[in-house]
């Protein structure tokens, strides 16, 4: 869940948009986990997709911010390297473009990609 990527990469504090069973999963993780301070929004439309989450948690985000989906696993630099773009862009997307091999279902190639859009 909290991955030690957004630790690694330095962030302090991260807002956690939780709705069902989001009571479990703040007990699970508590306050501080992974040395990061965690701030709990409950999305009311949870059931309506990411997209009502975000909604939820969108008074949060004033200020510059990551968004990330809990169940996506990334590299710490994804993260880094976002934090250090352009501070005038609208938008910085990031994309993980994974090649799978033929014979087996491990990742061929992997290639990181940042695009800012002003």
């Amino acid at each position: 869940m909290l991955s030690k990527s957004l630790q690694v990469a330095g962030l302090k504090e991260v807002y956690v948009v939780v709705g069902y069973q989001g009571e479990q999963l703040q007990k699970h993780l508590g306050a501080k986990y992974a040395g990061i301070h965690i701030c709990y929004v409950h999305a009311e439309d949870w059931s309506k997709g990411n997209l009502y989450s975000f909604l939820a948690a969108q008074v949060f985000s004033e200020d510059d911010f990551i968004l990330c989906m809990c169940d996506h696993i990334f590299d710490s630099q994804i993260v880094e390297k976002l934090m250090n773009m352009n501070p005038h862009s609208v938008l910085t997307l990031a994309v993980d473009r994974v090649q799978q091999s033929s014979s087996s279902s491990r990742p061929k190639e992997s290639r990181n990609l940042t695009k800012s859009f002003s």
